[in-house]
Parts: structure tokens; C-alpha cells; sequence
């Protein structure tokens, strides 16, 4: 009851995938891609992508100095932040999966 499958929860909320590329000190070297389905219309010019990506740097700015350095800590502070944005500005949670480059 308390877990629906991935597949449920993304009908209902959507999905979004996010790419950083990051530098060894776990600062992003370029804007993050976000991809979504189910969530919005990306040309409506609305300020979702900017807000979701404006959170996205803030939480990877917040992470401390050995966090940064860490992938599962980036993931994890990107998919909060992506949710979290999502849910503000349209009241969904979206399945979200992060995918990190590190140069």
C-alpha cells in the first residue's frame, strides 16, 4: 500500500531525468539537461525548466566539500531538488533518476 510501482507513480506524476556534469570537487561545469514526460509543456514559457534548474544549483552548491565528491550525495540533493521544484510549481512529484558526468 505505502509503495506504488515506478510505472503508477509516473502516470500520475510524471518523470523527469536530469544529466549535471560535474568536476572532481563536485561543481557543475555546464547547465543541467532535464528531460521530462507527463509534467509540462517545456514551450509554454511558464519558468518551470528555469526553476527546477535554479534548485538543482543551489542544492549542489549546499552540499558540503566531501558530499560533492560523492556521486550517490550529488544524486540524491539533484532528485530532492527536482522533485521538490516540480512539486512547487505544479504540485507533482515526478519519478526522477539523476545521471552524473564527472570530468
Amino acid at each position: 500500500p505505502g509503495h506504488r510501482p515506478a510505472r503508477s507513480r509516473a502516470l500520475h506524476n510524471g518523470s523527469a531525468v536530469a544529466t549535471l556534469v560535474i568536476d572532481r570537487r563536485g561543481r557543475l561545469r555546464e547547465t543541467p539537461r532535464l528531460s521530462t514526460v507527463g509534467l509540462y509543456d517545456p514551450d509554454s514559457g511558464n519558468g518551470v525548466l528555469e526553476s527546477v534548474l535554479d534548485e538543482i544549483d543551489a542544492a549542489i552548491a549546499m552540499l558540503p566539500a566531501a558530499d560533492a565528491r560523492e556521486d550517490e550525495a550529488v544524486q540524491q540533493a539533484a532528485r530532492r531538488a527536482v522533485r521538490r521544484a516540480f512539486h512547487r510549481a505544479l504540485g507533482k512529484r515526478p519519478v526522477t533518476d539523476i545521471h552524473i558526468v564527472r570530468l
